[in-house]
């Protein structure tokens, strides 16, 4: 026992120093990007931390209803923490603890499968966490800062109720990879892609029988609101993580510091329990589970009907360079399970939010103006956001994840012009396609007027083009070759920096949006001036924005193409 100990201390020694290697080889001009980076990123942090303080101010200023929004929002907040977490390392183990170079190296090295399995689950935790962590310290600070919490309250935060939660979600991850390479580690690609739909169909189907049978309320509008944002102060026993990370930030504010004890002992139990039966687990089953799918059963050569078709179509439309950079890409991304895998996943998202707002109308009356024009502000908002989180995760890794090969594309007769255009069309056109879809279905849902649908339809493009160009330029310029995992690359500081760019450009803009959409609301109800000026401001603004947010990213982005190879 002590000996794997002293292994399991020095593998996680030879990490940290691989890190701290890692940075210190970086190049003078690296560094400096970094750096530059790295401010941009505390500006931004900096602008949220006082936008969330106006937030904390406006709704303690509204008597009671304020607190109950405050104390909801925390609920559905950590929900969604937990969940985005729990999927986040869930793929981003399959990849580290099953596909990485070094695993074929340590996997021979006079070292318990336990030990190795230990030593990468505190690595998956940490890639997989830390970037949403970072992104919620301005909320959290804010938090403290408004209601005058202590140095040791906030401490307590993060140390008894973030760090509980991280290790919760990040364990349920883990544990959920183990159990998918091993049920599925043997299959063949065309098997998994086949079922993975399947599933993926049924829940969806299955979620919107359960979603239309259960549409009958008593209270619509304001009132069913309300009921919803008590129900959530009723069940005050639960032990699911999000309710009582929820209760332990109402403790704070409510200076009930007896209820914060007890529920940052019972956290840090819980992650104590859930952290203890995942290594115990890895210890039975990642070995295992890692020779099920060293021997996965081959995918047969020929091609299926949608590709001979999407080939054909494009031999017809386009021209052979974008042709043979789009096949290449094509083919890479079905060999790869983990990218369509985490498509799977956001078509699920896409298709679970469509079939909450078609529902809608069950629950508050959109005939008068006032909830449409809320809920058509609401949806476009919405989608702009979701625009932004997948152009971040899944546009941002594209250039890097061509990977040392990318060397063959500099030798070849292909102008980096050419390249980065194929990426960006492989990027913006499955991007438009789910945030005008959104778009579409809840102006149809809503029945607003036309003029209504083509500004947000419009508006809904730009923000598309400008987000796929900003986290395509980025990706170019801290690009990193040597990584293979996706959600690695999309957890760097660039990444992150390409989230917070991202989330202030749908902030700015959506705040334009909302200055004609009130006044048109005022017109509507009050008959009052149409705004026609305020409109045509608003798109102007749209267009200069947007070209400054496509053109002077991919200039830059191209630039690193064009400069010395970084592989």
């Amino acid at each position: 026992m002590a000996i794997e100990f002293k292994l399991l201390l020095l593998l996680l020694n030879l990490k940290a120093m691989e890190m701290l290697g890692n940075l210190r080889s970086l190049k003078p001009s690296r560094l400096l990007s970094f750096t530059v980076s790295g401010v941009i990123a505390a500006v931004i942090a900096f602008l949220v931390y006082r936008f969330d303080l106006f937030v904390f101010s406006y709704l303690m200023g509204v008597p009671e209803l304020g607190r109950l929004v405050i104390a909801r929002f925390f609920e559905i907040a950590f929900l969604v923490f937990f969940l985005v977490l729990m999927i986040s390392t869930a793929l981003t183990a399959l990849s580290m603890l099953y596909r990485e170079d070094e695993l074929s190296l340590l996997l021979t090295l006079p070292v318990s499968s336990a030990t190795i399995f230990t030593v990468k689950y505190f690595e998956v935790i940490l890639f997989s966490s830390w970037a949403l962590v970072a992104l919620a310290v301005p909320f959290i600070l804010s938090y403290a800062v408004y209601f005058k919490i202590n140095f040791s309250a906030y401490f307590t935060i993060f140390a008894g109720l973030m760090l509980p939660l991280v290790l919760i979600s990040g364990s349920v991850g883990v544990v959920g990879a183990l159990l998918i390479r091993l049920l599925l580690g043997g299959k063949s690609r065309r098997w998994l892609f086949k079922w993975s739909a399947i599933v993926l169909l049924i829940i969806v189907l299955t979620a919107t029988a359960l979603k239309l049978s259960g549409t009958r309320v008593s209270e619509k509008g304001l009132a069913y609101l309300i009921s919803l944002l008590e129900d959530s102060q009723t069940d005050q026993n639960s032990l699911l993580p999000h309710k009582l990370i929820s209760r332990g930030f109402l403790s704070i504010l409510e200076d009930r510091w007896d209820q914060l004890q007890r529920v940052v002992l019972t956290l840090l139990g819980m992650a104590a329990l859930v952290v203890l039966l995942t290594l115990d687990l890895g210890k039975v089953l990642y070995y295992r589970s890692w020779l099920k799918g060293s021997d996965r059963a081959p995918t047969k050569g020929r091609s299926s009907a949608l590709l001979k078709i999407s080939f054909w179509t494009l031999k017809r439309w386009i021209s052979p360079v974008y042709r043979a950079l789009f096949r290449k890409d094509i083919l890479e991304f079905r060999r790869y399970p983990l990218q369509w895998g985490q498509s799977f996943l956001l078509l699920g998202f896409w298709a679970m939010y469509v079939v909450n707002f078609v529902n809608i109308p069950h629950y508050f009356n959109i005939d008068g103006y006032f909830w449409k024009m809320i809920f058509y502000y609401g949806n476009f908002c919405f989608a702009c956001f979701f625009t932004a989180a997948l152009a971040g995760r899944f546009v941002f890794p594209i250039i890097s994840l061509e990977g040392q090969a990318f060397w063959l594309l500099k030798t070849a007769p292909l102008a980096m012009e050419s390249f980065l255009w194929s990426k960006f069309w492989q990027a913006f056109l499955p991007l438009i396609f789910l945030s005008s879809s959104m778009v579409i279905i809840g102006n149809l849902v809503l029945g607003v007027d036309t003029g209504l649908q083509q500004v947000s339809l419009l508006s809904i493009i730009i923000i598309t083009i400008s987000l796929t160009s900003v986290s395509l330029g980025l990706g170019a310029i801290f690009a990193d070759f040597s990584q293979r995992n996706p959600m690695k690359i999309a957890n760097t500081p660039g990444g992150i920096l390409c989230i917070f760019i991202s989330l202030t450009f749908v902030v700015l803009l959506t705040t334009v949006f909302a200055w004609p959409a009130y006044l048109h609301y005022k017109f509507t109800t009050f008959q009052g001036i149409f705004p026609l000026n305020e409109w045509i401001t608003a798109i102007i603004i749209y267009i200069a924005l947007g070209v400054v947010a496509t053109l002077l990213p991919l200039k830059l982005g191209l630039k690193a193409l064009n400069s010395d190879l970084k592989v």
